[in-house]
């Protein structure tokens, strides 16, 4: 017997996606808060671009994916269906989908404000330019930690549903958990050692280590499309 989803799971989703598609547009709005010439600013919006492209389409064709693993079980019995739907409509849609969608305004609206030099037309905390950086790259560090976080338990439940992990899902935790080593490393270095930041301010400046930061988000996400676009664009795998 063909066991149906929750009822009106389809629908929940749809309106939830609806949802974090709109909070991508705010996102984007704070982002234009800042309108600038600089160097900096359009190098940073070429990084938001990209942020877009990967978390717009991806987690929509994820959960979609999950869904029908579930429904094409058929070592599961009715009520593990139904639990792996739960599981699915309130950890992958309910929490992770917003969390994204929280990271990324947070990116845009700190980010922008410091890559522009313009104030915008809120001011968030009385602080130096510098620190709104910091605050950008540690919420998309911890951007790439939670996506990492939502795939590998996405390989985790297919793994268990049909026996097989998702080879795209595990690309994309490996890259993503690499560039999050890799700036964390540097943030650290940044915050506890007194004598790599006197360095920084001396050799290259504070907005060019944090430059060199955004470049290190734009190849995590170029390296990302690069190995799985057809997978979250197309839904090929």
């Amino acid at each position: 017997m063909k066991t149906a989803p929750i009822k009106n799971c389809d629908n929940y989703i749809n309106a939830l996606e609806t949802i974090y598609s709109f909070l991508l547009v705010v996102a984007m709005t704070a982002l234009f808060n800042y309108v600038s010439l600089s160097p900096f600013y359009i190098i940073f919006l070429l990084n938001c671009f990209l942020l877009l492209v990967r978390f717009f389409f991806a987690p929509s064709k994820n959960i979609k994916h999950v869904i029908s693993e579930i429904s094409k079980a058929k070592s599961l019995s009715n009520e593990q269906k139904r639990s792996y739907y739960r599981v699915a409509l309130i950890f992958d849609v309910g929490i992770m989908l917003f969390a994204h969608a929280l990271l990324i305004y947070l990116i845009f609206l700190y980010g922008g404000y410091w890559s522009s030099g313009v104030k915008g037309f809120l001011k968030l905390i009385d602080a130096p330019r510098a620190d709104y950086a910091l605050y950008a790259f540690i919420w998309s560090d911890a951007l790439l930690l939670i996506n990492s976080i939502w795939l590998l338990s996405i390989n985790y439940r297919c793994k268990k549903i049909n026996g097989a992990l998702e080879e795209s899902h595990s690309k994309w935790a490996f890259n993503n958990l690499r560039f999050f080593a890799i700036i964390s490393a540097l943030l650290l270095l940044y915050f506890f050692c007194p004598i790599f930041l006197e360095k920084v301010k001396a050799s290259i400046g504070i907005d060019v280590f944090f430059l060199i930061l955004t470049f290190l988000v734009i190849k995590n996400s170029l390296i990302d499309l690069y190995k799985n676009a057809e997978t979250y664009l197309f839904n090929k795998r």
